[in-house]
């Protein structure tokens, strides 16, 4: 048996404040209640960021607030993503490595395998291979596809 929600709500939000309590409060008026709704600070300079930070205080059986720069990468898990972070912590969602890849328009994530979607700030190395493989600042070692090799590297060039 999962703890899992059934559904997740991914909301990406930069310089949001005359949006987002209208789409917090749109979610918060579901009838279903078995659900989690992430909401990601893509480097907002706005009151976004506050107005987030109330609903989450508010209601922290099912929002979870995130700051996208602290995500240092996801891992596929079947259906879930395993989204890990910079401080160590790590958070599943039932929802897919493409949603969350979708959700997260910063330039500074990329693909680098089917399993992995990184946050290029924290790359510490990549060790040639036919795909190779990228050592991320928590020393996890993942592997990079290599029919994603090229778009990373010209990515990483851009750092």
């Amino acid at each position: 048996m999962t703890n899992r929600p059934r559904v997740s709500i991914v909301t990406p939000f930069l310089d949001a404040e005359l949006f987002l309590h209208a789409a917090v409060e749109s979610v918060l008026g579901q009838t279903l209640d078995d659900w989690e709704l992430l909401l990601v600070d893509d480097g907002s300079t706005d009151e976004s960021t506050a107005i987030a930070k109330r609903f989450a205080a508010a209601t922290l059986e099912g929002l979870i607030m995130v700051n996208a720069d602290e995500i240092l990468y996801c891992e596929s898990d079947s259906a879930y993503c395993k989204l890990i972070f910079i401080d160590g912590k790590s958070l599943f969602l039932s929802r897919t490595l493409k949603d969350v890849e979708e959700a997260l328009l910063s330039d500074n994530f990329c693909r680098i395998h089917h399993s992995y979607l990184i946050n290029l700030n924290y790359v510490q190395k990549y060790i040639k291979g036919e795909g190779g493989e990228v050592v991320m600042n928590n020393g996890a070692s993942l592997p990079v596809s290599r029919t994603r090799k090229q778009d990373f590297l010209k990515l990483l060039e851009k750092i």
